[in-house]
């Protein structure tokens, strides 16, 4: 008798009202789980963790050639891969004139060339233009074409094809309630008591406004879709062509779900409603677009997530749903995402960290446009799994224990050849491979489905390989479907012992395939038997076996095997829906209610469709502090009344101080007018010179901004005041005057250690001497990226921290016309801070608006140590890391 090595895959742990024929099974941190054997690809679970400490802070230090961020993360090992092996994502700087630019198509043709490299893809429009997906030559890595490509002319950055994978974590068996839409205290797998009453989104309150529109397109990027569902298939968008979107990874126009994930995700957005078929998705008839770029085990390339979006915005999707991640920053990803112009709702992921410091992409990122969002459960707790952030994370939304539809369909059973209850052993012997002439398979009578009893093994011990095989054939004679159904109970060490089932025509040589961990009693499995392990069984004779397979180490309580059935399938399979919980199904939930709101609205923006969900929350005590608005959403709430009226162009009519000086910085206090808005943009204009754009704009309300302008090196003289916004621009004619600096200058010295350190240059218009530093090592931080950022000498302004390396004990000069005084532009979060020309205390620092302020402590860096330490006071020529409670101005002086 054979028996070859089983492989693993992990699949979403799915509750079915009736079950499908395909077995699916699931594996994340801290959750029970099982994964499901067959022999195509080894996979394993992950497990990441994190912390809000200190520590999280980002730290200085060799420039990854992986990632060209400084901020140092904490990957634990994983057996899949993080980025695709082989694969590299450019992007060149000429953007979507990389094929009319002939110098720069050039280059980047001559780049490959001289490694050998190929081009599979290019992006010459769309929401990444001037993006080039490279095949490496077998004998250079990643790493080192990452080097190589940041080093060629034009680039503007170079990264691996990272994996993103799906969010979502195992649970328990299934009750038919959609709690999260309308929440009566009903009782669900976790929570059998019942929820609280009201612990919803208050969707019927919702749904007397609106129950959506055919007009809106949702894009669910995801695993597929299975478009063929009787809940779904009256709402999937249509091209015109009759596909309802695309599949990136085997690049068709057939977006089938071959997961389960994203037709659970599609059935909470767009399940049709009011229909008398299985559920009601928030929206009741908006369109779905399926877009597949997660592959059957749940991960998909950077790549192929770009051309989904891609694609979602080409053909006119309204909002993007995407319920994935990981924890690798993409600069591809962020700036598709940021391109796209849509509103995107994203998972926050379900490790159970603070998101503050452990980021989780694409949720992570600070991007207008991206709605994060975490999980509560049916109590209004925040769900065990979900991630938070009080920065990071936007709202919660119901995402324990959601019901909604599943791909494929139950099974009914006809004509049957054979059935086992189990009562008794019966027909049935047991064969030992390890020949220790162990006898271990038992009828257990107090565990089993139907009454008297189940075959049962276990406890079992190491290196056990013992089955249970039937003594006679079944024949098939006759069946053209034939289907095995049975019932199945496992707990054994995941990826590593295996509950099996095994099919033979011989009685002697066993195909099969099986489960690994634990499946938290009784699950169903009904196995194909035209397609088990690619041979097909009808009409042959067969023999059935189970087998209790360990390996060498861990053990666990075994295996329980209940009513078997074989026999002929019976007409369709019916529509099939399942429990799943994860922040993946908080998430299309969000993306539900944006789709009513948008139906309400249809001039909303993605800005009106944030700002309104977010605005309108219930705040819940398990959520304060977890997330930036402290509550889970409310449709109803969010319905509120239509838009205000737009802001009309804006007017400019002062400036204060209306004067400044040609050695640096001015800091304008007051900037008067009428329609200012937030995504204002201030400039000083002259005949015949280079505009001078301020520095950062703050709008403190409709008729009150602040800026800076950096006059260095411009012309004296009057200056116009220009201020552009949406909906127009104005100018205040020769309202700045610039004149000479007569002041003299004089020097600071600013004393560095041998490492890292954090340094700043208290100087107007300052020389910044960096001789004795180590070449290139200068990096200031960006709070809206999230990362560092390269800086020269040349870059260097008052108020802003730098990370600078020195390979011994040595001094910067930083020579300039003195700094008594700044005001400078922060953002929620963590900022690097530098100091003035006379020490402040941290105490004496003014904030615009009054409601802005530090979040934590201050902290400054000893490189002796390589230590934080905190401090109540800035001290100059050092930077400091000071972390807001949101956006605005600090002024110190």
């Amino acid at each position: 008798m054979n028996h070859s090595a089983v492989s693993v895959i992990l699949c979403v742990l799915l509750f079915f009202a009736g079950f499908g024929i395909i077995p699916a099974a699931a594996g994340a941190p801290g959750e029970v789980a099982y994964a499901y054997s067959s022999a195509t690809l080894n996979i394993s679970a992950l497990s990441e963790g994190g912390n809000s400490s200190v520590s999280s802070i980002p730290l200085p230090g060799n420039q990854s050639s992986e990632n060209p961020s400084l901020i140092k993360e904490v990957i634990s090992e994983r057996s899949y891969p993080d980025y695709v092996p082989g694969s590299l994502l450019v992007v060149y700087e000429t953007g979507n004139q990389i094929k009319a630019c002939d110098a720069f198509e050039s280059a980047a043709l001559g780049a490959n060339v001289a490694i050998g490299a190929t081009v599979t893809e290019e992006f010459t429009d769309g929401v990444l233009p001037g993006c080039q997906v490279i095949s490496l030559p077998d004998d250079m890595t990643v790493d080192e074409a990452v080097i190589y490509y940041e080093g060629q002319p034009g680039v503007k950055y170079a990264e691996p094809n990272y994996i993103r994978s799906i969010d979502t974590v195992p649970n328990d068996p299934y009750y038919s309630k959609q709690w999260g839409l309308q929440n009566m205290g009903q009782a669900t797998p976790q929570f059998p008591s019942g929820g609280t009453t009201g612990a919803d989104i208050h969707a019927e309150d919702a749904w007397d406004t609106t129950t959506g529109s055919e007009d809106i397109v949702i894009a669910v990027i995801d695993s597929g879709v299975d478009y063929l569902h009787a809940d779904l298939a009256a709402n999937m968008w249509n091209d015109g062509s009759g596909h309802c979107g695309y599949d990136f990874v085997n690049n068709d126009n057939d977006p089938m779900d071959d997961r389960n994930h994203g037709t659970h995700c599609a059935g909470i957005i767009a399940a049709a409603g009011n229909n008398g078929e299985g559920v009601s998705g928030v929206c009741w008839n908006t369109k779905i677009m399926a877009l597949k770029f997660l592959d059957s085990e749940g991960h998909g390339s950077i790549s192929n997530e770009i051309k989904a979006i891609n694609y979602a915005v080409a053909h006119g999707a309204d909002i993007l749903s995407c319920s994935f991640g990981a924890d690798t920053y993409s600069s591809l990803e962020k700036d598709a995402i940021d391109n796209s112009g849509l509103l995107v709702v994203c998972a926050a992921g379900n490790d159970g960290r603070d998101n503050d410091g452990t980021p989780h992409y694409p949720s992570s990122y600070i991007s207008p446009n991206i709605l994060s969002v975490a999980s509560t459960a049916p109590d209004d707790s925040r769900s065990s799994f979900s991630n938070y952030g009080v920065t990071s994370v936007d709202v919660g939304a119901p995402g324990t224990n959601i019901y909604s539809t599943l791909p494929g369909g139950e099974i009914s059973i006809g004509t049957t050849r054979y059935s086992d209850d189990f009562s008794s052993l019966d027909g049935w012997y047991e064969y030992d491979f390890t020949k220790s002439g162990r006898r271990a398979w038992r009828i257990d009578t107090t565990t089993y489905i139907s009454a008297p009893s189940s075959a049962a093994i276990g406890p079992y011990g190491n290196d056990w390989d013992q089955w249970l095989m039937k003594r006679d054939n079944i024949s098939l004679a006759g069946l053209t479907s034939p289907v095995l159904r049975y019932q199945c109970s496992a707990d054994t060490q995941i990826n590593s012992d295996w509950a099996c089932v095994g099919i033979s025509e011989d009685g002697s040589n066993f195909s099969y395939n099986g489960l690994s961990g634990n499946t938290n009693g009784f699950i169903e499995r009904t196995v194909d038997l035209t397609n088990f392990n690619g041979r097909d069984y009808s009409g042959k004779d067969i023999w059935i076996a189970y087998a209790l397979i360990s390996d060498g180490s861990t053990t666990g309580n075994g295996m329980y095997v209940d009513d078997i059935q074989i026999g002929q399938l019976d007409g369709p399979m019916t529509s099939v829906y399942g429990y799943m919980s994860g922040t993946s199904m908080a998430t299309p939930m969000v993306s539900g209610v944006a789709g009513l709101l948008l139906a309400k609205n249809p001039s909303y923006t993605p800005a009106d469709l944030k700002a309104e969900i977010m605005d309108n929350t219930d705040s819940l005590p398990a959520l304060t502090g977890k997330c930036v608005s402290g509550g889970r959403v409310n449709v109803s709430a969010a319905m509120g009344p239509a838009p205000a009226p737009p802001i009309g162009p804006p007017s400019v009519s002062g400036i204060t101080p209306s004067a400044g000086l040609d050695s640096g910085l001015t800091y304008i206090t007051a900037l008067t007018g009428t329609n200012f808005t937030g995504n204002m943009s201030v400039q000083l204009s002259r005949t015949g010179e280079t505009a001078i754009p301020a520095e950062y704009v703050y709008t403190e309300d409709l008729t009150h901004a602040r800026c800076a302008f950096n006059g260095a090196g411009a012309a004296t003289g009057a200056w116009d005041v220009s201020v552009t916004t949406v909906a127009g621009s104005a100018t205040l004619p020769a309202a700045f005057t610039i004149s000479a600096d007569t002041s003299a200058t004089d020097t600071v010295i600013i004393p560095v250690e041998p490492g890292w350190n954090m340094v700043s240059a208290p100087r107007q218009g300052s020389a910044l001497d960096l001789t004795n530093t180590t070449p290139g090592s200068l990096y200031c931080y960006d709070p809206l990226q999230g990362r560092y950022v390269s800086c020269t000498a040349a870059d260097v302004i008052p108020g802003r921290g730098y990370w600078v390396s020195a390979p011994s004990t040595t001094d910067i000069s930083a020579t300039g016309h003195t700094c008594t005084k700044y005001q400078y532009n922060v953002h929620a979060g963590w900022n690097l801070i530098g100091s003035v020309q006379t020490p402040v205390a941290t105490g004496d620092i003014t904030f615009v608006p009054a409601s802005l302020s530090l979040a934590g402590d201050v902290y400054a860096y000893d490189p002796g140590t390589g230590q934080y330490t905190e401090t109540l006071s800035l001290t100059p020529g050092q930077a400091y890391w000071m972390a807001f409670s949101g956006d605005g101005v600090m002024i110190v002086a």
